[in-house]
């Protein structure tokens, strides 16, 4: 019963570093600019994942310890582009290097969830 979740969520985390790439490379009249548009588009992804998340946990309730994990890595990959994004709006802290670490650790999750996903669809055959 997770298993769409979990894909949209996948799918999801792929879209917005799609979208915040895309960004990143429009000219923007100045670094706090990219840092709105960029801490907009991670926040509403994050949120999306969360809500995904919480729809799985209401739907397993007996597999907390592999939703438990799935949150941590979700987080992983979401939080580090909002944490740059609000970093390059304020003029704080890291700023592009929270983006680009957000944007590969997204990949890593989102490959890591795609296997899940194709040993859970081979094994459900």
């Amino acid at each position: 019963a997770a298993l769409p979740y979990r894909a949209a969520e996948t799918l999801d985390i792929l879209a917005v570093a799609l979208v915040i790439v895309s960004i990143a490379v429009f000219p923007m009249p100045s670094a706090q600019a990219l840092g709105i548009c960029i801490a907009v588009v991670a926040g509403i992804g994050w949120l999306a994942v969360l809500g995904f998340q919480v729809q799985t946990r209401d739907k397993s309730r007996g597999e907390m310890t592999s939703l438990k994990r799935r949150i941590a890595e979700s987080q992983l990959a979401t939080l580090p582009a909002v944490i740059g994004g609000v970093s390059l709006w304020l003029h704080w802290g890291g700023g592009l290097y929270w983006v680009a670490a957000g944007m590969l650790l997204s990949f890593l999750v989102a490959i890591a969830n795609a296997w899940v996903l194709l040993v859970e669809i081979r094994r459900r055959q």
